[in-house]
């Protein structure tokens, strides 16, 4: 199980530095195919506004703190409000569901690796 979370805090962290270091870099990205309206006037609102620019910094951040286990539930405490967004957003704008089952696998690996850390953000001390 060790190499297992290893390998997926690895690929976690490496997915949202690919996506993230592009647009932090203002890189040109290509543009969107079969995007629905909603989908695109979203995109367009979220990267006007600046939004876009502090999840990705978020992302980088996250990613980066992933990629190391000593830092890894740091970075998931960063990505999984991002990754709950991305998730909705798929599911009700984009109308797209298989593609991000790779976003619930791996921090679900890594949170059930580390459950002991993360059962003592719930945990209740009893005197």
């Amino acid at each position: 199980m060790k190499y297992v979370a290893l390998i997926a805090g690895i690929l976690l962290g490496l997915l949202f530095l690919v996506v993230s270091v592009p647009v932090l870099l203002h890189m040109k990205m290509p543009e969107p195919t079969g995007m629905p309206d909603l989908a695109i006037k979203f995109n367009e609102v979220f990267a006007a506004s600046g939004w876009l620019m502090a999840v990705k910094v978020c992302e980088c951040l996250g990613g980066l703190l992933v990629l190391f286990p000593r830092t890894r539930n740091l970075g998931l405490l960063v990505l999984v409000p991002i990754i709950l967004n991305i998730i909705l957003v798929n599911l009700l704008i984009m109308g797209s569901g298989p593609k991000i089952l790779l976003l619930l696998v791996l921090p679900a690996i890594l949170v059930i690796y580390e459950r002991k850390a993360w059962l003592g953000l719930v945990a209740t001390n009893r005197v």
